[in-house]
């Protein structure tokens, strides 16, 4: 049978011994029992609350666990605390062997503070020490590539901006070539209507002297006609004066 069904049977044994009071042989095992479990005495072994407290205590802790807690290395003397500088921890029993190498690694003159500690713990402070010493070259070369690629980050955004900058200067030639063409395009329009109404009024003044030609022209055969009438007159009056004169010589 294992340690932790013997210990479960022994404390239900116990249970019928709950009101009336554990006898001494039950105190000196709740006493060894609640030791291993919360690494720290029952507060008064003169009351009997006190016992039935740490019963409770111990039978409800053993069910949630579902086996023995395995002892720990370091058990800090009745009082110890352990408060690493610069922060808000404080550490008491149970600690575990990480917090208490950490200190020791730190604080080597302090052991006399635990109740209870490895034969070995010299060498496990030296391992833990070397453990984190390894932890913090590792992060210290995670953090220079770190800071290198911050490093190409910024360039490669000062680059990124520098284009920017370049592309804006030349959106903006581009703007001021499209305005420059627009204006080119305008007077080009605007001589095209020029010429367009100078061709216009030279059309106009064709076409007034074309038709004052061919007034004059209408005039010209007018004048024409009245000549040729006048001439047929005079032809026909000098032929009646010869054919007078003919007569007269007959």
């Amino acid at each position: 049978m294992s340690e932790y069904q013997d210990t479960m049977n022994r404390l239900e044994e116990m249970r019928s011994r709950y009101d009336d009071g554990f006898s001494s042989s039950d105190r000196q095992f709740l006493d060894r029992l609640y030791y291993s479990l919360f690494v720290k005495a029952i507060t008064n072994t003169g009351c009997s609350d006190c016992y039935r407290d740490a019963y409770i205590l111990c039978v409800n802790k053993l069910k949630r666990l579902k086996s023995m807690p395995k002892k720990p290395n370091y058990i800090l003397k009745a009082g110890a605390m352990i408060h690493p500088v610069g922060t808000s921890k404080f550490y008491t029993n149970p600690i575990t062997d990480e917090v208490a190498e950490d200190w020791l690694s730190k604080y080597p003159g302090q052991i006399g503070m635990f109740a209870e500690y490895p034969e070995d713990w010299e060498e496990r402070v030296a391992k833990y020490a070397e453990a984190q010493k390894a932890e913090r070259c590792a992060e210290g070369e995670v953090s220079g590539v770190e800071d290198t690629t911050s490093a190409e980050l910024e360039t490669v955004k000062t680059e990124l901006q520098a284009e920017k900058e370049e592309n804006a200067t030349l959106r903006a030639e581009l703007e001021a070539t499209k305005a420059l063409l627009a204006e080119a395009e305008a007077k080009i329009a605007e001589k095209s209507d020029d010429n367009a109404v100078v061709a216009n009024e030279e059309l106009e003044k064709a076409k007034a002297e074309i038709a004052e030609l061919k007034e004059e022209n209408a005039k010209l055969k007018t004048d024409n006609r009245a000549l040729k009438a006048a001439n047929t007159r005079l032809k026909k009056g000098d032929d009646a004066e010869e054919a007078k004169e003919d007569a007269e010589k007959a």
